[in-house]
């Protein structure tokens, strides 16, 4: 991770946490390897935890079963944020965002013997099939594409 990044998200939490003179409350629903609950695989949980402990920065990691929980807790100031969001033009208008601090790129899967050779939305056969994973956001390529069909 670059240093950089990792001071800026630890100055945002803190300076946070120092006008409240309280825990940071994190909330992110279950998107494995990322985040899940204590005990599983929670790469980006476990990451901003650590980030945080080093900062000096106490902090309390809810980790809840929907998405729109933690959107709606962060919004209604139950949270004060979380650790992992994917970044959309709608959110950007209601929360603020550090830099990336991880990634997640998404992969074309096949049955063996299939071409996932397409780089782009553009590049797949009229009638190919895409399978979704609800709440996502996957941004416009995907909610405003033709061609494949999204189910």
């Amino acid at each position: 991770m670059n240093r950089s990044i990792f001071l800026l998200l630890c100055s945002l939490f803190l300076f946070s946490t120092l006008l409240r003179a309280e825990s940071l409350k994190l909330a992110s629903d279950v998107w494995p390897p990322f985040t899940n609950h204590m005990g599983k695989t929670r790469t980006a949980l476990n990451l901003v935890s650590e980030a945080l402990i080093r900062g000096g920065t106490p902090s309390k990691v809810f980790v809840l079963e929907e998405f729109t929980a933690v959107t709606e807790g962060i919004l209604d100031k139950t949270y004060d944020g979380s650790a992992a969001l994917w970044r959309t033009p709608e959110r950007d208008g209601l929360l603020l965002f550090s830099e990336p601090y991880l990634e997640n790129r998404l992969v074309l899967v096949g049955r063996k013997g299939t071409d996932v050779s397409a780089k782009s939305l553009v590049d797949l056969k009229e009638g190919s099939k895409v399978g979704l994973v609800e709440d996502y956001a996957y941004g416009e390529d995907v909610t405003k594409a033709s061609g494949p069909e999204f189910i």
